[in-house]
């Protein structure tokens, strides 16, 4: 899915220094893929990765709107082609619900 917020900041890397402007970050990349009809983000960085699978509620917060949908790392995303089981990848692990495997 193309949307404008796909190369932006997640808010990872402000996330000290400003956590507002972190969780806005985050909420709006997740409300651009949403917002888009996706069905679920797979990102090949591991910090943004962190950051929209585990803080996508008070992201939420932070821009008013739901921003739960599931998050997948590339890494994971390419294990399941090759066939990797979930347990495999750690998916049981994530914040974001990825049951729809």
């Amino acid at each position: 899915v193309d949307y404008e917020e796909k190369n932006k900041c997640c808010g990872f890397h402000v996330e000290l220094q400003a956590p507002k402007t972190a969780a806005i970050l985050t909420g709006n990349a997740l409300i651009g893929a949403i917002d888009q009809n996706a069905d679920w983000m797979v990102t090949p960085c591991p910090l943004c990765h962190l950051k929209l699978d585990t803080q996508y509620e008070h992201a939420g917060h932070a821009v008013g709107r739901d921003t739960k949908i599931p998050v997948l790392h590339m890494q994971q995303m390419v294990g399941l082609a090759l066939g990797c089981t979930p347990e495999e990848l750690g998916l049981q692990h994530h914040v974001s619900d990825v049951n729809f495997i």
